[in-house]
């Protein structure tokens, strides 16, 4: 392990103390954990998508069956006309 000096002003240090405090902690494991948290890997901006990144057929359908149901069904008929 290496030693290191930080300069913090006095908000800031209250404030790590009080995050430290809460989390049963002391500095030093407060600010490894924010440095974990801060290098982990971004999630995917759409989580789902990459559960179907194996099964390029599988979403292939699901699309066209999508296509094709909204193509029968018109979801921008004017209110009072029936489904004709």
């Amino acid at each position: 392990m290496a030693k290191i000096e930080i300069e913090l002003d006095e908000q800031t240090l209250k404030c790590a103390k009080l995050l430290a405090e809460s989390r049963k902690c002391t500095l030093p494991e407060l600010i490894a954990e924010v440095i974990k948290l801060l290098a982990a890997p971004k999630v995917a901006k759409d989580p789902w998508m990459g559960l179907f990144a194996d099964e390029p057929e599988l979403v292939g359908e699901i699309l066209e069956e999508a296509l094709r149901n909204r193509a029968a069904q018109s979801f921008n008929q004017t209110i009072g006309k029936g489904i004709a």
